[in-house]
């Protein structure tokens, strides 16, 4: 195999398990925080009343969906259900300006991480992912 296409499918795999261990952590701080507390408020804050179950679906997409990321199963449905959701979250809060931020704005890092999970859903899992095991069997 060619060590330049080594190198470039370790750099695809580290990009998709790096992005779904960036979304992880967000779906298991809103669950403890109760009624799915960052998705409930986001979606009041844009004049939305969400029930209860919209709010836990959020959750446990980023919940869900992050760690069949980082293994790379049904990658490229939950990379885009989740790229879908980052580019709301982004728009949400380009929206909903404040000032309390010190170096970036809060919309910048949900639409990078929306653009990376678009790319992921354009080429799928990679060559080490569940999803191209399966395939092979």
């Amino acid at each position: 195999m060619n060590p330049s296409k080594q190198v470039d499918d370790l750099a695809f795999t580290l990009l998709r398990i790096g992005a779904g261990t960036i979304v992880i952590p967000h779906g298991v701080s809103q669950l403890l925080g109760g009624n799915a507390s960052f998705a409930h408020g986001a979606l009041a804050l844009i004049g939305v009343s969400p029930s209860s179950m919209t709010s836990y679906l959020i959750v446990y997409l980023e919940l869900i969906g992050g760690v069949c990321l980082v293994f790379g199963f049904f990658t490229r449905v939950f990379a885009a259900a989740l790229a879908i959701e980052m580019m709301w979250v982004a728009a949400v809060f380009w929206a909903n300006p404040s000032e309390q931020h010190d170096e970036f704005e809060p919309w910048e890092f949900p639409l990078v991480l929306a653009l990376l999970l678009l790319l992921i859903t354009a080429v799928g899992g990679g060559p080490w992912s569940l999803d191209r095991w399966l395939e092979k069997r």
